[in-house]
């Protein structure tokens, strides 16, 4: 779980991602990966992704000495199409965790 204030900090962060490449988001949802973003915790989040429909692509992939990851999803479901930009971001304040924020862009 994640406090109010992080969430909010997370909404305005995926937010602005997506108003930098012309979206716009409609819903987001956050996660929090208490040990950061390993490698496998990144497989495991894409499995996760892909065993409920989405086709993802790596946009920038994830970079620890950055802190950061962009992911596009994509699924048809029935007769409509999902849409989402995927941001992991890794905060290293004394303990290092990882958020993955989805924005639903259509």
């Amino acid at each position: 779980m994640y406090s109010s204030s992080e969430e909010r900090a997370l909404d305005q962060v995926i937010r602005y991602v997506a108003a930098k490449v012309g979206e716009v988001c409609f819903l987001t949802e956050h996660h929090r990966f208490s040990s950061g973003f390993s490698y496998l915790n990144q497989i495991q989040a894409r499995g996760a992704l892909e065993s409920q429909g989405w086709t993802v692509e790596e946009v920038v992939p994830f970079s620890s000495s950055k802190g950061v990851g962009v992911w596009y999803a994509v699924r048809n479901k029935g007769w409509k199409r999902e849409e989402v930009l995927v941001l992991l971001l890794e905060v290293s304040e004394g303990v290092r965790e990882g958020y993955l924020s989805l924005c639903q862009t259509r």
